[in-house]
């Protein structure tokens, strides 16, 4: 287990305008506010995230909850009358995920024991660690690989080591990115943008697994970010998130060539660190 530093927040580009406050940071200062009992100081923080980010749903369940807080007490998140219960229960998962990726140290000094060395034209690898709903990214320097940022992110309904067609599973195995498809060819379900992923390669195809359509995608408009288990098996990321990704080597534009010629793109899929 890692220790608890607080989170490093990546010195990579931005997607939005530098008044926007660091969504994660923010809510997680939420969070420990109502933990201390200084309500107050949380709606301010809340209210700080709600003004950059208004679809953030999780954000504004614990306004909603910080203000039913003035005519009684506050037991846990989603006390709010008629709210779905199922609903409540994946944003208090996403609570539980982002408040755990916050006090997590950053692996700057340490390398995954699966990526000891990449290929020079390997430029980056993303490593999506599904117990900690969070993707990180490695840079390739001289073969080498040095973490540069990681993200929160959402994986299958039923968990992972996907098997067959609709089991709404996210596989897990080495896979490189091979298309790139633009906000315009897509349902506005996969966001800003979407990456397919090789699955599934030739072990896969060994195993007997099944199944196709396995995608980095953003979210829906209508929001901000997804509960930590909520895709078909898909990994989605915030749209913003996916578009600071996509800005490593120009990945929009250069993605198909680099796939076919050298993989610029690895891509890991594991069940944790």
């Amino acid at each position: 287990a890692m220790g608890r530093k607080p989170h490093k927040k990546s010195e990579l580009p931005r997607a939005a305008s530098p008044a926007l406050v660091e969504p994660e940071s923010a809510l997680v200062k939420t969070l420990v506010e109502i933990r201390n009992n200084r309500l107050d100081a949380a709606l301010v923080e809340v209210e700080k995230v709600l003004a950059s980010y208004p679809n953030f749903r999780l954000a504004n369940l614990i306004k909603g909850d910080l203000l039913l807080a003035r005519s009684r007490p506050l037991r846990e998140l989603g006390e709010a009358p008629n709210a779905p219960r199922d609903r409540v229960e994946d944003l208090r998962d996403e609570a539980r995920v982002r408040l755990a990726r916050y006090q997590r140290e950053r692996p700057t000094d340490r390398v995954p024991k699966f990526l000891v060395q990449l290929n020079p034209e390997q430029k980056h690898a993303l490593i999506v660690d599904t117990r900690e709903s969070t993707l990180y990214v490695y840079e390739n320097r001289n073969g080498e690989p040095h973490y540069v940022a990681d993200y929160y992110v959402t994986i299958g309904k039923n968990g992972v080591d996907k098997f067959k067609e609709g089991d709404k599973k996210t596989p897990l195995g080495v896979y490189h990115v091979t298309d790139n498809l633009p906000r315009s060819k897509l349902a506005d379900l996969y966001g800003s943008g979407a990456y397919p992923i090789s699955y599934p390669n030739e072990f896969d195809k060994r195993e007997g697994r099944g199944g196709k359509g396995i995608w980095l995608h953003g979210v829906p408009t209508d929001t901000y970010s997804r509960p930590p288990r909520a895709s078909d098996g898909c990994v989605a990321l915030t749209n913003e998130d996916l578009d600071v990704i996509a800005y490593l080597e120009a990945l929009g534009r250069r993605l198909i060539d680099a796939s076919k010629s050298g993989q610029d793109f690895e891509f890991f899929l594991v069940r944790d660190s």
